[in-house]
C-alpha cells in the first residue's frame, strides 16, 4: 500500500484551524449580516413587497434617517426620552438571561416586546457607538457568556465599535471563566493564528484549547490532537494525538474520523491496523467536507484489495479521480503512483512523471522523494543528481520520513552527494522519530557494524523487531539471521523459522526462498520436502530468478521429491542463465552431458568460460564440485575441478579452499605411494 498521508504541515493545518473556528463563530456573523436588520440598502436589492409599502402615501413622514431607522417596512423612533429609557431598562432586566440572548441573536419579536435589546442589536449591526455601549452594559449586568463571548467577538471584528484586541481578549477572557466554550475557541484562535493583530504563540493556545476539550467540545480534541500530532505549543506525542483524535471521532466530528484512520494506516502513535482504519474512514466517505479525503485514503484498500476488503479496481480510481478533481496534491501523488507501477490503469512512466511535478507544485513532500528517484535513475526525465538532492532537501524540511530516509541513503552510498556516514545516521535516525521503517532496516545496520555510530547489536535487533511489527519483511528476513546466528539476541532458530514463515506469508520472495532451504535440509524444522516445493513454486510465479533455478534443479535431478521431467527444466534454466550464473553452470553441464539437449562440448565450455570469466566464486566451486563429482552422469575431470577449486580458494571461498586442500592431500599420498614404490 502507498504511504498514506504524511504528517499536517503547520501552513496548512492552520487553513485547516481557521476553518474550523470560522464555522464555530459563523452564527454570529450571520446574524450581523441578516438583511432585514440592515438600514441601509441598495434600491435594487430591496425586496419589492417591502418597497412598495415604503412608497405607500399614507407611511411617508418627514424624519432624518438617523432618528427614525426602518424596521421590518415601519418607521419606528428610537427611544431617546428618559422616562421611556427607564421603561426599556426594567423591560430587558425581566427576561431570562437565555431568552434575552436569543433575542439579541435573532432580533426577531425584540423590537416590539422589548425595545433596549431589539435597539442594541440594531446599533451594533449599524456600528453605532451607543448600540456596543447598551450591548456592554447589558453583558455586564447579566453576567452572560454568551453575551460576553459576543461583546469580545465585536470589539475583535471592529463590529459596532473600532477595532480593539486587548478589549475583545479581555472579554473574551471573562466569558471563558463563566464556561463559554466559544470563547475558549475565539481566544485560542487569536494566539494559534495571530488573528486581529494579536501576536502568534502555539504555546498560550494550548491551555485554551485543552480547556474546551476537557468540556468535551469535539472540535478542540480535535485541534489539540493535531498540536500533539505536529509539536505545536506542546512536545509532539503522537500516542496523546491519537487518542484525541478518538475521542472526537466518538463524538461524530468527521475530520478526527479522517485522521484517526491515517493514523492506523500509518502507525503513528497506534499499532498499524489497516482493520481499524477502514471502518473510521468508511463512516466519513459521504460527508460533504471531507469525504473525498477518507475516499482518498481508502483508494488502496479497493486498488489493492486490502484486508478483506474485495479489490474493486474501478472503485479505487474513481476515488481517487475526486481528490485529483480538487486539485489535492496527495490524489495527484498517489495517481502517478498507479501510473508509475501500473494498478488500475496502463503503465505510464511519462504520465507518472507528471502528476508527480504537479504534486510537487502542491507541496506534496513524498512526490518530492517519488520525484528525486526518476531524476536519479534517469527514468524518464534527463538524469539530475543535483535536482534529484534538491527536492530530498525540501522533502526533508517538510520532515518528510522517507524524504529524510532517501537523503540519508544517498549520503551513505556517496549517490549525488560526497559519503558522509555520520550525515547519514543523523537523517537516518530522525526518519526513524517519523516511524520510518526504511531507516529503522538501514540504521540497524549500522548499529551492528559500528560504522557512523556506536557498535551496537541490540540496538541493531531492536530496529529490527519495531520495523518487522510494522509489518516490513525484509527487517523479519535479517532479524532471522541475526536469531540463527545469535547475533544481538541469543541463538534461537524456532524463533527464526516463524519470522520467515511470516515473511513468507506475507509474499517476501527471499523468505520464500530461504524458507525452502530449511524445509529440504531440516535446518530448525522437521524435513518436509512438499512445503519445499511449494515455496520454490510460489517464488518462481513470483518472478524470482533464484527460485527458477532451485525448479530448474527440481524438475533436472528430480530433488524436493519432483517428478523428474527435464524438458521442462531446461526451458527454465535457460531463461534464469541470462542473469544467474548458477544457472548457466547447470546449463553448460546439460550441453556437456547431452541432458535434455543435445551434447555440445562447445557449447559448454563457452557457458563454463563466462562463468569462470565473471569472477562468481560460489559458481566456480560448483563447477569444480559437478566436475569431481561427475553431476548429472557426466564423466569426471579431477584435474580441471583440482584448477577450479584453486581459483576460488584463492578469491576466498571457504568450501574451495576445504576441497582445495583435501584434493591436494589426496595428490600428495599418491605421490608419495609412487615415490615409496
Amino acid at each position: 500500500m502507498a504511504s498514506t498521508t504524511s504528517a499536517v504541515t503547520r501552513s496548512t493545518f492552520e487553513e485547516l484551524t481557521k476553518e474550523l473556528f470560522r464555522r464555530a463563530l459563523e452564527p454570529i456573523g450571520k446574524v450581523l449580516e441578516d438583511p432585514k436588520l440592515k438600514k441601509k440598502r441598495n434600491a435594487s436589492e430591496e425586496p419589492v413587497k417591502k418597497r412598495k409599502v415604503l412608497e405607500d402615501p399614507k407611511l411617508k413622514k418627514k424624519r432624518n434617517a438617523s432618528e427614525e431607522p426602518v424596521f421590518f417596512g415601519k418607521t419606528k423612533k428610537v427611544p431617546q426620552v428618559r422616562s421611556q429609557q427607564r421603561s426599556m431598562d426594567k423591560s430587558h432586566k425581566s427576561l431570562p438571561h437565555d431568552v434575552l440572548w436569543r433575542c439579541m441573536l435573532t432580533g426577531r419579536g425584540a423590537g416590539r416586546t422589548h425595545p433596549r435589546a431589539f435597539e442594541c442589536h440594531f446599533r451594533v449591526g449599524q456600528r453605532e457607538p451607543r448600540g456596543i455601549s447598551l450591548f456592554q452594559s447589558m453583558a455586564e449586568d447579566q453576567h452572560d457568556p454568551k453575551m460576553l463571548w459576543m461583546l469580545g467577538e465585536f470589539y475583535l471584528r471592529g463590529q459596532g465599535t473600532d477595532p480593539d484586541p486587548i478589549k475583545g481578549l479581555q472579554y473574551l477572557y471573562k466569558a471563558a471563566d463563566a464556561g463559554s466554550v466559544p470563547a475558549l475557541w475565539a481566544i485560542s484562535q487569536c494566539y494559534f493564528t495571530g488573528m486581529y493583530g494579536i501576536e502568534k504563540d502555539y504555546a498560550k493556545s494550548v491551555p485554551f484549547l485543552q480547556r474546551g476539550a476537557d468540556a468535551g467540545d469535539p472540535d478542540a480534541l480535535y485541534i489539540l490532537g493535531n498540536c500533539f500530532l505536529g509539536g505545536m505549543g506542546v512536545a509532539e506525542d503522537h500516542s496523546k494525538a491519537a487518542a484525541l483524535f478518538q475521542k472526537a471521532a466518538d463524538l461524530g466530528l468527521p475530520e478526527a474520523c479522517v485522521d484517526l484512520g491515517k493514523l492506523y494506516l500509518q502507525g503513528k502513535g497506534v499499532p498499524v491496523d489497516e482493520r481499524k482504519a477502514f471502518p473510521l474512514l468508511q463512516r466519513v466517505v459521504n460527508d460533504p467536507k471531507v469525504g473525498w479525503e477518507a475516499q482518498l485514503n481508502l483508494c488502496d484498500f479497493y486498488l489493492y484489495g486490502m484486508e478483506g476488503v474485495q479489490r474493486d479496481v474501478q472503485k479505487g480510481l474513481l476515488y481517487l479521480q475526486k481528490a485529483v478533481q480538487k486539485g489535492d496534491p496527495e490524489g495527484l501523488f498517489r495517481l502517478g503512483q498507479c501510473y508509475n507501477v501500473g494498478v488500475g490503469v496502463e503503465r505510464d512512466i511519462k504520465k507518472a512523471v507528471e502528476l508527480f511535478q504537479r504534486s510537487v507544485e502542491g507541496g506534496c513532500a513524498t512526490a518530492m522523494y517519488s520525484l528525486s528517484e526518476h531524476y536519479l535513475k534517469g527514468d524518464c526525465v534527463p538524469r539530475d543528481p543535483v535536482k534529484a538532492i534538491s527536492l530530498l532537501q525540501n522533502s526533508v524540511e517538510m520532515n518528510d520520513r522517507q524524504g529524510l530516509w532517501r537523503l540519508g541513503r544517498c549520503y551513505d552510498t556517496g549517490e549525488g552527494v560526497t559519503k558522509d556516514v555520520r550525515k547519514a545516521v543523523e537523517l537516518y535516525q530522525r526518519s526513524v522519530g517519523r516511524g520510518c521503517v526504511l531507516a529503522m532496516y538501514n540504521l540497524s545496520k549500522h548499529y551492528m557494524s559500528g560504522e557512523g555510530v556506536t557498535f551496537d547489536p541490540e540496538q541493531a535487533v531492536s530496529l529490527l523487531e519495531r520495523a518487522s511489527e510494522h509489518g516490513y519483511t525484509p527487517a523479519m528476513c535479517k532479524l532471522a539471521h541475526y536469531y540463527k546466528e545469535g547475533k544481538g539476541v541469543d541463538v534461537d532458530i524456532g524463533r527464526a523459522i516463524s519470522l520467515l514463515n511470516k515473511a513468507a506469508d506475507a509474499g517476501y520472495i527471499k523468505a520464500m526462498n530461504e524458507l525452502s532451504v530449511n524445509y529440504s535440509l531440516g535446518q530448525g524444522i522437521p524435513i518436509d520436502m512438499n512445503r519445499a516445493a511449494s515455496l520454490i513454486q510460489r517464488a518462481y510465479d513470483m518472478g524470482s530468478n533464484e527460485a527458477a533455478i532451485a525448479l530448474g534443479w527440481g524438475l533436472l535431478m528430480g530433488a524436493y521429491d519432483m517428478t523428474r521431467n527435464v524438458q521442462r527444466a531446461i526451458p527454465i534454466l535457460k531463461k534464469a542463465s541470462e542473469e544467474s550464473s548458477d544457472a548457466k553452470t547447470m546449463l553448460a553441464m546439460c550441453y556437456e552431458c547431452g541432458v535434455g539437449v543435445a551434447k555440445d562440448m562447445n557449447m559448454a565450455n563457452s557457458l563454463f568460460q563466462q562463468v569462470i570469466d565473471k569472477g562468481y566464486t560460489e559458481a566456480i566451486f560448483k563447477v569444480g564440485a559437478y566436475l569431481e563429482s561427475g553431476a548429472l552422469h557426466g564423466p569426471k575431470d579431477i584435474a580441471r575441478a583440482f584448477q577450479l577449486y584453486r581459483r576460488a580458494a584463492c578469491a576466498g571461498d571457504q568450501r574451495a579452499q576445504a576441497r582445495f586442500s583435501s584434493l591436494l592431500s589426496l595428490c600428495l599420498n599418491v605421490f608419495e605411494e609412487l615415490s615409496s614404490t
